[in-house]
């Protein structure tokens, strides 16, 4: 879902008024089937990954860290892992993982 802010602009013409669109936040994946191979994902170490293998069930994804290169085995059902566009999946590189304020993270990589 994405979310909408009116912008007035600094001259009060109505008429004008502008639209910017607010980044939604990545798509928590809690089911089988939502990740595919060639999909990046956020590991449940909070790796950027890209997706090289998911068994025939479709929970089980493996992906190779955009981090340090190792293999991350994961699950969709029981990790609570998050499907990345490109673009997240850099900006997770960059900066580390995005919203995740709220939760406690053991092996901080960023």
């Amino acid at each position: 879902m994405l979310a909408f802010h009116l912008v007035k602009p600094e001259k009060a013409c109505w008429h004008n008024i502008q639209l910017l669109v607010v980044k939604k936040m990545a798509d928590r994946i809690n089911s089988a089937g939502k990740i595919n191979v060639g999909d990046y994902f956020e590991s449940c170490s909070f790796h950027p990954c890209l997706c090289i293998e998911v068994d025939e069930s479709g929970r089980n994804i493996e992906g190779i860290s955009l981090i340090d290169g190792h293999i991350q085995n994961c699950s969709a059902v029981h990790c609570g892992i998050r499907k990345l566009t490109i673009d997240e999946a850099i900006e997770w590189k960059k900066s580390g993982p995005q919203e995740i304020e709220d939760q406690e993270v053991d092996n901080q990589w960023w």
